[in-house]
């Protein structure tokens, strides 16, 4: 056989097997799935992105907010308006102190006690003192006469606004009563007779005995 020939010939075969293993290479690549395939493939890709702890729990609960319905805190905070707006006769837009509220709804029903401090009973003065530190982040003294001492006084009811203190003289012509004013003529108070619990400024009683309000400085 010529040369020529048989060189030919084994030319022929190398561009046959680099035909071959390109087309091999070639049908791997396209064999393998895209990122966006992998990702609708596996349900759990989007799990193992950096959204962890509080920042994913906070992520999966606003798109539960968005797409199932309220999260739980947030239907929380409406029933909490919805119960507050109709025992102060207001629309469930005017609650907005939530932290307020909270603190309200916990100890609403606690007894009275003359000195208590606790849930076990707690009596008007240690009760706001309380509100405030939690609240408002804000220390008051411990008796309702030395709390209408340090306030700025306000002689007309109508122009208390809400986190005001509200004073009674019940007893021997003096302060001996403190509430926290909320809105719309109501307050919250340890009541000696019915323990924490929400009154209005209108009811006869507490009409005859108010003295004056107090805003905290």
């Amino acid at each position: 056989m010529p040369k020529n020939h048989t060189a030919s010939t084994v030319s022929a075969c190398a561009l046959a097997l680099v035909f071959l293993f390109s087309s091999c290479s070639s049908s791997q690549q396209f064999a393998q799935p895209s990122l966006s395939q992998k990702v609708s493939a596996q349900p759990g890709y989007l799990d193992d992105l950096s959204l962890k702890g509080p920042e994913r729990s906070l992520s999966l609960s606003t798109e539960r907010s968005h797409f199932g319905g309220l999260s739980p805190e947030a239907a929380k905070g409406n029933s909490l308006r919805a119960k507050y707006a109709a025992i102060l006769s207001v629309l469930p837009q005017s609650i907005s102190n939530l932290a307020l509220y909270r603190f309200i709804d916990e100890w609403y029903g606690v007894r009275y006690l003359f000195g208590g401090t606790t849930k076990e009973g707690i009596d008007c003065s240690a009760f706001v003192q309380k509100l405030y530190e939690q609240v408002f982040g804000v220390n008051l003294l411990r008796t309702a006469l030395a709390q209408v001492e340090t306030t700025s006084l306000i002689t007309r009811k109508e122009l208390c606004r809400e986190g005001d203190l509200v004073f009674f003289k019940i007893k021997r012509g003096k302060i001996s009563h403190v509430g926290l004013y909320l809105m719309n003529d109501f307050f919250v108070h340890a009541s000696s007779s019915q323990g924490i619990m929400i009154s209005s400024l209108d009811d006869a009683y507490w009409s005859k005995h108010f003295a004056c309000a107090g805003r905290v400085l």
